[in-house]
């Protein structure tokens, strides 16, 4: 199975995901394995802090990680992820902070989803 059908293209764009492989060079070798690697370990780390910051009350803060894990999902072509996350960053926006805690426990199985299907593109 080549590493484009294991990754569902509902979850990944796979236009993106060419242009990220054409980044493997020999003189960048392992780009997309590190780049994928620096994504999950960030992006985890990004949601327990949106997660804090929505508890203590600091919608502003939360919003700032957001807006910021959104722009990272789409550089690694995670577009149904970063889609989930604009959903979060709009009402964070708003400031409602219980309707972006919902959201945010909704998109933990996407986000896991992705993870897996980032993961299915490097070499183990």
């Amino acid at each position: 199975m080549s590493d484009e059908q294991r990754a569902s293209p509902s979850l990944l764009d796979e236009r993106m995901l060419r242009e990220l492989r054409e980044l493997d060079t020999p003189d960048h070798p392992g780009f997309l394995s590190d780049l994928v690697t620096d994504f999950i370990t960030r992006s985890r780390r990004e949601l327990q802090e949106i997660d804090d910051s929505i508890a203590s009350g600091d919608p502003e803060t939360a919003w700032r990680l957001a807006h910021g894990l959104k722009g990272a999902s789409h550089m690694v072509a995670a577009v149904r992820l970063a889609d989930a996350i604009a959903g979060v960053e709009g009402v964070l926006r708003r400031g409602d902070l219980e309707g972006a805690a919902a959201r945010l426990v909704a998109l933990r199985g996407l986000y896991e989803d992705t993870c897996i299907a980032l993961r299915a593109l490097t070499p183990t």
